[in-house]
């Protein structure tokens, strides 16, 4: 497995690294989640070196690159075993792509035309079966990578929004009973949702699962509540822990900041459901309601 070494652990990180690397999984970048400066960043890998040199573990250095992230990053060259690591615009983390202006285009690029290419095939093997069973395919084969860890990467941009619907709605006009029939319609005949209300409905899931069941016990340090609201919503308003003046959309629309204003969107409070069950079952009586929410369309 290709994985990403977190390095602002200390030695801790260190000797996790090379647990991953003694256990077979490649190391193809480095993160830090701390702002250390460049000395303290070199130290930190010449520490991995003598690690891996001690464990007897030589890492592929050719596959390994730093991406830097940030406006007012010095953009740094750092060495392991005296080979400069190669710098990348942009790497895959745990099957998503992370570009250096944390726009989703490229990786919304990439899963599209796996979708379309599945959907081609599965429209030619399957093309004398009847409606279930082509549906039942499109829902395992094509429509999980279009919603595979869309929390992180969720389009705000009306193209990349419409790029995703357009291989649904191929779908949909591939079947004979409802290739008359307007896009809209012919989900509600097959009892199925645009594929933007199915994103709002996992970042809801994800908040509530913030909210209740201190998600990777980091609710503290993502949310906080408004004390008293004055708007016409719900009065348990929430907001980010750090609630800096966003400069650029990516983080206007990035993960916690985009979840909390659906979440303070709703006729209800998430924090007055009493479990996932009853709350999907609220989102599912309310389904009309988040149709409307239209987030992000620049």
């Amino acid at each position: 497995m290709k994985v990403v070494g977190l390095i602002s652990g200390g030695k801790d990180s260190i000797f996790n690294l090379c647990k991953c690397v003694e256990a077979g999984h490649q190391v193809v970048a480095l993160a830090n989640l701390y702002p250390l400066t460049c000395d303290a960043l070199k130290s930190d890998l010449d520490a991995l070196t003598e690690k891996l040199e001690e464990w007897q573990l030589s890492p592929n250095l050719a596959k390994c690159s730093v991406v830097h992230l940030g406006r007012q990053n010095p953009m740094y060259s750092y060495k392991m075993k005296g080979i400069d690591l190669t710098k990348s615009t942009c790497e895959k983390d745990l099957g998503v792509i992370l570009s250096l202006d944390l726009k989703p285009e490229k990786h919304i690029g990439l899963v599209v035309r796996k979708a379309s290419n599945t959907l081609w095939l599965l429209s030619q093997a399957l093309r004398y079966l009847d409606n279930h069973s082509k549906i039942s395919a499109y829902t395992s084969y094509v429509r999980p990578p279009l919603e595979y860890a869309t929390v992180i990467w969720s389009p705000y941009l009306k193209k990349d929004i419409d790029r995703i619907e357009r291989v649904q709605k191929r779908f949909v006009k591939g079947l004979q009973e409802f290739r008359n029939l307007p896009y809209d319609e012919a989900l509600r005949k097959l009892t199925h949702h645009k594929l933007e209300t199915r994103r709002t409905i996992l970042d809801l899931k994800t908040l509530f699962k913030i909210v209740h069941e201190n998600f990777g016990n980091v609710k503290d340090k993502l949310v906080q509540k408004i004390p008293q609201s004055n708007t016409r919503s719900h009065s348990l308003q929430l907001k980010p822990v750090k609630m800096k003046i966003a400069r650029s959309n990516s983080y206007h629309h990035s993960s916690i900041p985009r979840v909390i204003r659906i979440g303070n969107k709703l006729p209800f409070p998430v924090e007055k459901m009493k479990s996932l069950e009853a709350f999907s079952n609220s989102l599912n009586i309310n389904i009309p309601y988040l149709e409307t929410f239209n987030v992000g369309r620049l």
